[in-house]
């Protein structure tokens, strides 16, 4: 078949002037006219009427590549030489029809008569014109040649339509666009040596002086300019340089595609942009769903629009879901071989508007607009199967089958906009609204909303007209304040903290306080203010096995830390309580009822413990630590004694003997012994004295008085004191004087 390069070629063969070249593309014009006059009788087909705009646009293909050739014969006399005056008329041409007159030269020296005109060439006319299945052009003229235009529209669209004469000559729709066509060839470059209007616009300044644009008649409305102190819309959307939530859109063999009873041969194919990034999505041998998966955080109630290029393999076509759990979800079907697209939904998923668009060379863009819980939620799945036969996606694989896949998007639309590529990270596009150049308001690569005031001004958050929040100029913007929600459970609270550094909350000679349970009901935590405070307290946290510290911290060198309550309330502490430094309890410094004081290296403490119901869990007060034997020290201030009070009455006293050496000790025993009181100390013989008050007498309660230990003494001037008693097994001894013995003898009965 002829390609309209061919016909062109025919103009520049070196046997035809440029006269001549002229005089063929007059016959052209010619026969479209006659043709024209011809078919102005014949009704036209309500087919053809139908698909018009399609006509005019294979033959717009024609306009411009004609329109080409014409523009550069118009320039072809700056290469040839002067031409004389107005030629004669040629002869009439041998067995054709009368060639045309010649034209009248460019102006110039005089010159020699013009030659005869050569034989008029026969009119060529255009017989028929169709579109193939594939969207090309194609013109067939009556010398038997064919012009292929090449493609013009997407094969999906070629086969809805069919644009053919039937063999009964030219239609007239196609015969009025020839004739449209000549007359804007005309426009464009002029057949009668004046170039044409458009050909004479300068190439950065064109008047266009006619016709419409969207509806809207050139010339009639003239653009508005807006200089408003307000600008008031109902609803308007600011779009950026386009969206794509989907990571890794093109590599679907990267980790953020997951693999099921599937794999994927990446760069195997040519890609709708024309590089080899095309991947192939191979099924295996398992029984079920073949398929890929990707997580998106897109709320599950926001409307999306989910999109990928898809080119036929062994498998014809995909199924794509947008899965919110708990059986919520949507799902779109696509079969490529039939260029069919329908949806299905789960639940309160939502779904519409799939579609099929061919973008060339076999491959397809499928799409659909999806909503997968319209009651909302964090995130979704999107799913990309291999479809078996219908919508059928469970089945045994052969392990070879698959499809080639690229470029997939997610965005936030009702339809699918220009392909937008990912790779590690969403592209949000970037809409700014800005004002003045000063301040603005503008959605980042990233996905953050980044507001800006201008200059050092402040940036305020009003409801009611009054100022509820004030973002303030202040640092250099390495430490921002960052404001997190929560999420169900007590692992994901809100929060406010900082990114980095220290995180300071501030009022002025007031108290900062903190609330649970609703705004300004109840209070958990009050920080008062001090006028011109240096020292301050800390809470600071633990790791695993390691204790919070609450601790004072300033400028002074010795601080103490004061817990206090209210009234006659007690400060509890309910578990165990570690205080590191001097620990005051029941009162101020000075005043308190107890006080721990630190000592240094100590290893050893005194433990207070409480006791359970019941007489056998008593409360006590012991002594632990590291040492395997740890005394306990109880110690009254001065001369001062001890007293042991039971039900509110002293039971007994430790008094005071200045500079003591000895003491009296107590001892227990074990089963069938009995506990001891001694006399110990630093002297060598350390006797025990028990002594009544006045006249009192030293009462022995039980039927025996035992003296364990045997004592003869050696004379009856032995050392001893009155009083002093020993026996052995004649006599017993009574001292009545100092160093006076007496005896009585011991008999048997």
């Amino acid at each position: 078949m002829a390609n309209i390069k061919d016909f062109i070629k025919n103009l520049n063969t070196s046997d035809l002037s440029q006269d001549e070249q002229l005089n063929l593309l007059s016959q052209v014009e010619q026969t479209i006219k006659e043709e024209k006059l011809k078919e102005q009788a014949v009704r036209r087909k309500e087919s053809m009427d139908k698909n018009v705009d399609y006509v005019i646009s294979a033959l717009k293909k024609i306009e411009t590549k004609l329109e080409n050739k014409l523009d550069e014969l118009n320039n072809t006399p700056a290469r040839l030489g002067e031409q004389g005056p107005k030629g004669k008329d040629g002869k009439n041409g041998k067995d054709g029809k009368d060639g045309f007159s010649g034209r009248d030269g460019i102006n110039g020296k005089d010159g020699v008569d013009g030659k005869d005109g050569v034989d008029g060439q026969n009119g060529v006319s255009v017989i028929d014109a169709k579109i193939d299945f594939d969207g090309s052009l194609v013109v067939y003229l009556s010398n038997g040649d064919e012009i292929d235009c090449g493609q013009i529209l997407s094969p999906d669209v070629a086969q809805n339509i069919i644009i053919n004469s039937g063999g009964s000559g030219t239609s007239q729709t196609v015969t009025d666009t020839l004739v449209s066509l000549q007359n804007q060839i005309d426009t464009l470059t002029g057949l009668d040596g004046v170039l044409g209007t458009i050909a004479q616009q300068d190439s950065d300044a064109v008047d266009i002086t006619g016709g419409n644009i969207d509806g809207t008649a050139i010339g009639s409305t003239t653009p508005s300019t807006v200089d408003a102190t307000a600008l008031t819309v109902q609803s308007e959307t600011i779009t950026g340089t386009g969206q794509n939530l989907v990571l890794q859109s093109q590599t679907f063999d990267n980790a953020a595609w997951t693999k099921t009873n599937s794999s994927v041969t990446a760069n195997t194919a040519v890609a709708p942009d024309g590089t080899t990034t095309a991947d192939n999505l191979i099924e295996n041998n398992a029984l079920g769903a073949h398929q890929l998966l990707a997580s998106t955080g897109l709320d599950r109630s926001i409307p999306r629009t989910i999109s990928i290029f898809v080119k036929q393999g062994e498998r014809q076509g995909i199924r794509i879901q947008d899965n919110a759990f708990s059986s919520n979800f949507t799902r779109g079907f696509f079969n490529i071989s039939t260029l069919t697209a329908s949806t299905s939904v789960s639940g309160n998923g939502v779904a519409s508007a799939a579609t099929i668009t061919s973008v060339g060379n076999g491959w397809f863009r499928c799409s659909y607009v999806s909503t997968p819980n319209t009651t909302g939620g964090a995130g979704s799945d999107i799913t990309i199967a291999l479809i078996d036969t219908g919508t059928n996606v469970d089945y045994t694989g052969n392990g070879t089958s698959g499809i080639l896949l690229w470029g997939a998007q997610l965005e936030v639309s009702s339809t699918a906009n220009t392909y937008i590529p990912t790779t590690t990270t969403a592209v949000y596009g970037t809409p700014t609204l800005s004002f003045n150049g000063v301040a603005d308001i503008e959605l980042q690569q990233n996905g953050n909303l980044d507001i800006s005031s201008a200059g050092s001004g402040s940036i305020d958050l009003n409801t009611g007209g009054l100022t509820q929040v004030e973002i303030s100029n202040f640092g250099d913007g390495t430490r921002p304040l960052r404001l997190n929600g929560g999420s169900a459970g007590s692992t994901q609270s809100a929060g406010v903290f900082s990114s980095a550094g220290v995180l300071q909350l501030s009022a002025p000679s007031a108290a900062v306080r903190a609330y649970t349970g609703g705004r300004g009901a109840g209070l958990q935590l009050s920080v008062e203010n001090t006028a011109s405070a240096v020292n301050y307290a800390t809470i600071t946290g633990a790791t695993t096995t390691n204790a919070p510290v609450v601790s004072v911290a300033g400028s002074d060198t010795n601080i103490n830390l004061n817990l206090t309550s209210k009234g006659t309330g007690a400060v509890v502490a309910n578990g165990s309580f570690t205080a590191t430094g001097q620990t005051s309890l029941g009162g101020a410094v000075g005043s308190e009822a107890f006080r721990a004081v630190t000592t240094a290296s100590a290893v050893n403490y005194l433990q207070a413990q409480g006791g359970t119901a019941g007489n056998t869990n008593f409360p006590r007060l012991l002594t632990e630590g590291s040492e395997a034997n740890v005394w306990m020290n109880l110690r009254a201030k001065g001369a001062a004694g001890i007293r042991i009070f039971v039900n509110s009455s002293e039971q007994m006293r430790v008094g005071s003997t200045a500079s003591a050496v000895n003491y009296v000790q107590v001892t227990g025993a074990t089963t069938t012994n009995a506990p001891v009181i001694s006399a110990q100390g630093s002297d060598t013989n350390i006797p025990l004295a028990l002594q009544p008050k006045g006249t009192g007498t030293l009462v022995v309660n039980s039927n025996i008085v035992r003296v364990a230990t045997s004592k003869t003494p050696s004379s009856s001037s032995d050392t001893g004191v009155a009083g002093d008693i020993c026996w052995d097994s004649n006599y017993v001894y009574v001292c009545v004087a100092t160093n006076t013995w007496k005896r009585s003898v011991l008999l048997t009965w």
